[in-house]
């Protein structure tokens, strides 16, 4: 199960890295904040390969990976702002952080399980 949440997890980080290329990431004379989210971005996506061993790190950055791109989405676009609009933009970075809790639930449990003391009958 672990697996499955860190495909979908990398599956959410390919969908935000596809939406920041054609937001125009690595081209130069972009606004400085688009910089900033894809240096967070790229920082989660390597946090993936420390996964299984930090979950709490891979998650954080989701978490700020989220903050800064709602922070760029609400204060520098003239879209309507409303409860759904806000999920709807969000929806990818909400999923990830949502399965990256599951698979530290998981690896929580499966470690736990593994220093458990077996009886032997």
């Amino acid at each position: 199960m672990v697996i499955v949440c860190m495909i979908l997890m990398a599956i959410c980080l390919a969908t935000e890295g596809v939406i920041l290329l054609f937001s125009g990431f690595p081209l130069p004379g972009q606004p400085p904040l688009l910089y900033a989210v894809g240096a967070v971005w790229a920082l989660t996506s390597l946090s993936m390969f420390i996964f299984r061993r930090k979950p709490l790190a891979t998650t954080g950055l989701g978490c700020l990976l989220f903050a800064v791109n709602a922070y760029d989405l609400w204060f520098h676009s003239n879209e309507e702002k409303s409860v759904p609009w806000f999920l709807y933009q969000h929806s990818v970075e909400i999923a990830f952080i949502g399965l990256s809790c599951i698979g530290f639930a998981l690896l929580r449990r499966l470690k736990r399980s593994a220093s458990a003391p077996q009886m032997h009958v």
